[in-house]
């Protein structure tokens, strides 16, 4: 018997592999007729098929009805891996149960997400899927939309400005998670938060800005522009832990992501209040590409991620 070629593939279906089971199992053709509800002539053309396809006889006439052939014994069991196989495609997946699987997750982020929701989420996955790993990469918007594409990462967490559409990069789904506000931000203590809270008096106070690039300007900047007013930027750095333990040590003010500030206040002796104007937001979202969109993995990382930040607001207001 020769290999079968992709032309030879193209003429397998599901009725002749059923039948090959059936007369395996039934050894009379008229028996698989019935139980299939097909014709006795049918049963024949799908066996001529078979023997067409596979060259060899199959099943050979005796007196008690049908004797597979030794050929026929060898490829019992995998013709029913390959109806398994394919029952098991057209069966509704089932939902994924964090405690009974074992499965790698790639996640990728950027400074914000991988101090506001990374460090809980790997906590709350321990608890409930012990068996699950979360690998966390450190990649910029545009960066994380390409390692889904490439199939790098699972998900992408963050502000995403825009998402293509359908083309090169391929198609996304994103779902909003949150929106995010800036709070004004400082040591325990600090003079700002005991005296008018002005939007001049914040201007006035030196700062310390995050930026990751090594911007002098930030989001806030250009509200301030458009009310006549500018900030004194003492300094810079281009992560949050570097700038929480600045605010902890100086009498520099920030003004951080209201999550950031949130959850590391009081680990390194800081206070923060709302700003004294109506300052800028950004929506944070998970991405995920296209071809998981059925997934129920995808579907139960999202819904962590989600009540992460539900509880965050119960706990912090």
């Amino acid at each position: 018997m020769t290999e079968i070629n992709e032309i030879e593939l193209r003429l397998i279906d599901g009725t002749i592999l059923l039948v090959f089971l059936g007369l395996m199992r039934h050894r009379k053709a008229t028996a698989v007729a019935r139980e299939m509800g097909l014709t006795q002539p049918a049963i024949s053309h799908a066996l001529k098929r078979l023997r067409a396809l596979y060259g060899d006889p199959l099943f050979l006439r005796k007196a008690q009805g049908l004797e597979p052939t030794a050929f026929a014994r060898e490829l019992e069991p995998k013709i029913r891996r390959a109806v398994r196989t394919i029952s098991d495609s057209l069966v509704e997946p089932k939902e994924f149960d964090p405690s009974a699987s074992e499965i790698s997750l790639r996640i990728a982020g950027f400074d914000y997400e991988l101090a506001a929701l990374v460090p809980q989420l790997i906590a709350r996955t321990a608890g409930v899927g012990p068996r699950i790993s979360i690998t966390s990469l450190t990649l910029s918007s545009d960066d994380a939309l390409n390692a889904l594409v490439q199939g790098r990462v699972d998900l992408a967490i963050g502000f995403f400005e825009t998402l293509p559409g359908r083309g090169p990069v391929g198609p996304y789904i994103s779902e909003d998670l949150y929106v995010e506000e800036y709070v004004v931000t400082g040591r325990i203590g600090h003079p700002y938060f005991e005296g008018e809270c002005s939007v001049r008096a914040y201007a006035d106070q030196p700062h310390l800005l995050v930026a990751p690039a090594g911007a002098t300007k930030g989001l806030v900047d250009y509200t301030l522009d458009a009310l006549g007013l500018h900030r004194n930027v003492h300094a810079t750095v281009p992560l949050f832990f570097p700038a929480l333990s600045v605010l902890e040590h100086s009498d520099l003010i920030a003004t951080l992501p209201r999550k950031i500030a949130a959850v590391y206040a009081a680990r390194f002796n800081l206070q923060f209040a709302s700003l004294p104007f109506s300052g800028p937001t950004f929506s944070v979202r998970a991405v995920r590409h296209q071809r998981d969109a059925e997934s129920s993995v995808h579907r139960w990382l999202i819904e962590m991620l989600g009540s992460i930040h539900r509880d965050s607001v119960k706990d912090f207001g």
